[in-house]
């Protein structure tokens, strides 16, 4: 039965061209929009993408600019299930999916036109987060809410954590999840937005305010045969990182031109200073992984200056 579902969701993907736009509206509300999203599968998951983006691009919400589809109005019709699926669905992986189009439909991906009040856009996003927050205190104690929703976060997220102890066990299991899911969308899409923010800057980010977790990195660069041990932490910004290596290769940060983090398929290259505002964390950094660096010498006194260390 399962695999005639998908098989299905395929079929609808497929002839989606074929059908008219009242008709693809139809079949978006009346059918996916009603969809489990605690049980989704991923061909019924791009489905509902495809369908999402096709009603959208009829009604003008979302527009296309090249081969990237950007948000023109707010509110596409169909969010609110992208939101569901990232709080209820089991599978971590569509759920990780649906978190990444919420943050392109709530900022990323919008256009330059609707990006003109930025700080209006962040308060609208944590808004919303404080209601996801708020529906689950009334579903576990409505009579704290009013208190807890005019603290912060880890206050409303903590007092949420202390009264599960009534609920039944697959409840309080599904309400961390739905906490944990939150949190995590929200400080994605924090890191998100301070990735973006220009170098240099006079406040770092956000999360490399506090030390991360001791991170070593191996770094090695064949120009000038350097090879050392760096120490840094998880949440260290990438342009401290490059900051290191140029300290260490005795050559300016702007002659470290690209860092590949870690080997073969799985490497992760950063060229110049495009992204220093990023985390560690954020690339998926662990400890002892290799560092590849591309130093630009301005001549054979850097290989002695190095070799002197």
């Amino acid at each position: 039965m399962a695999g005639e579902e998908e098989v299905c969701f395929a079929w609808f993907s497929g002839c989606l061209g074929d059908l008219d736009s009242s008709t693809q509206r139809d079949l978006f509300c009346d059918k996916l929009l009603r969809l489990d999203p605690v049980t989704l599968t991923r061909p019924a998951f791009t489905c509902v993408v495809d369908y999402f983006h096709a009603v959208n691009l009829n009604d003008h919400k979302l527009i296309r600019s090249g081969n990237v589809i950007v948000v023109d109005k707010l509110d596409p019709l169909g969010l609110e299930f992208f939101w569901q699926l990232v709080l209820e669905c089991q599978d971590e992986y569509l759920a990780e999916d649906a978190m990444k189009l919420l943050l392109d439909m709530s900022y990323m991906s919008l256009s330059v036109r609707l990006k003109r009040d930025p700080a209006q856009l962040h308060a609208r996003f944590v808004t919303e987060c404080y209601r996801k927050l708020e529906k689950l205190m009334l579903h576990v104690n409505e009579t704290a809410l009013g208190a807890a929703v005019s603290n912060a976060t880890k206050t409303l997220t903590a007092m949420a954590v202390s009264d599960l102890g009534g609920l039944s066990p697959a409840s309080r299991n599904s309400c961390i999840q739905h906490i944990r899911r939150v949190l995590v969308l929200a400080e994605r899409y924090i890191c998100s937005i301070e990735e973006q923010h220009p170098s240099p800057r006079s406040l770092p980010p956000h999360g490399s305010s506090f030390t991360g977790t001791p991170v070593v990195l191996y770094v090695t660069c064949d120009s000038i045969r350097m090879d050392v041990n760096l120490e840094c932490h998880s949440n260290e910004r990438l342009g401290v990182v490059r900051g290191k290596i140029a300290s260490c290769a005795r050559v300016s940060i702007e002659q470290v031109l690209n860092l590949s983090f870690g080997e073969g398929s799985n490497s992760f290259l950063v060229t110049g200073g495009e992204q220093d505002n990023r985390l560690l964390h954020t690339i998926g950094v662990l400890s002892h992984t290799t560092v590849t660096a591309k130093i630009s010498s301005s001549g054979a006194q850097l290989k002695e200056d190095y070799r002197q260390l």
